[in-house]
């Protein structure tokens, strides 16, 4: 019996159309959509971020466990005068004098995150001089929400020297800064050029170099381009331009002879090449190399070899 083949019915398929094609692939623009979405949001975590890292960047170093914004330590060796800044601000200096009349005055200033520094204080009372160091804004007993790398605090600087000429009148004077004090110093210059001497220990010659070195010394030099954001936005929130702040541009004002720089050989945040381009800036400045040391208290890491030097200068500059 001959069988005839099941005819079948075959699939129908009708050609794709090119509105299928593009309903199951993303269309050009709706790539691009996606693209811009995406860019937009790395674009706000990053300023979110560079928000949140300027304020790290702004913030003043943490008090002393106990110590209050404004308010006195419990007991103090030292007299205590709050003097009141133009912008409003009232600053404590502390002073104290040997019981004999002074030889000399030496107004000191601390480091970023330090304050008052009582060792230094005592030393320099020890000496025969009279003595004046304030605290910085956002510092120790001092009021404020901002450091200002020593631009802003140039400011205290001229204050204390003015507090200096009143309490005793005549006599001379000498200003001894570390770090963020140092670079005080030299911003206020048109007043600190005049003194008899000035000691500058590990002072920045920028603070755009002083941030690169910082930040390099942690991380790798190819992430710094990452910084920008969180920079532009510091520098707009206070005022203070990075490659505008340079101490080292305030150095030819000083007189060669009255002006000693003290550099730690083994200093990573203050470059040996920035003490020798310190050393430039001002020829026939005095440089000391201290061996084996970074940036550090050198009061009390150089030792009494250290601080017989600074006696000696002291003396040469005051007792003349």
């Amino acid at each position: 019996m001959e069988t005839k083949p099941r005819e079948t019915n075959p699939i129908q398929t009708e050609p794709q159309t090119e509105g299928d094609h593009t309903a199951s692939q993303p269309s050009a623009r709706s790539r691009w959509r996606r693209l811009r979405r995406a860019l937009l949001l790395v674009a706000f975590t990053y300023a979110l971020l560079s928000v949140l890292m300027s304020s790290q960047l702004l913030a003043p170093p943490p008090r002393p466990p106990g110590v209050r914004d404004g308010s006195p330590p419990p007991v103090s060796r030292f007299e205590r005068v709050d003097v009141e800044l133009k912008e409003g601000l009232r600053i404590p200096v502390w002073l104290s004098a040997p019981r004999e009349q002074p030889q000399g005055c030496v107004l000191l200033f601390h480091s970023r995150g330090g304050s008052h520094p009582e060792g230094r204080m005592q030393f320099v009372v020890d000496c025969g001089y009279a003595v004046l160091a304030p605290d910085f804004r956002a510092h120790g007993e001092a009021p404020g929400e901002l450091s200002g790398f020593g631009y802003l605090e140039q400011a205290e600087v001229r204050a204390t020297l003015e507090l200096a000429k009143k309490r005793w009148p005549g006599l001379r004077i000498a200003a001894w800064g570390w770090s963020m004090g140092a670079a005080a110093i030299l911003f206020a210059a048109e007043e600190t050029a005049e003194l008899e001497g000035v000691i500058l220990e590990s002072t920045y010659s920028s603070l755009d170099r002083a941030f690169r070195n910082r930040f390099q010394h942690r991380f790798p030099a190819w992430l710094y381009p990452l910084t920008y954001g969180p920079v532009l936005v510091a520098e707009m929130r206070s005022g203070l331009w990075l490659d505008e702040i340079q101490p080292i541009l305030e150095l030819p004002r000083f007189q060669a002879g009255r002006v000693l720089l003290v550099q730690g050989a083994a200093d990573w945040r203050v470059a040996m090449s920035e003490h020798k381009a310190m050393l430039a800036a001002l020829p026939g400045a005095k440089g000391l190399i201290l061996d084996g040391l970074g940036h550090e208290d050198f009061f009390w890491s150089g030792g009494e070899i250290y601080r017989k030097k600074i006696r000696d200068q002291l003396a040469r500059w005051l007792l003349r």
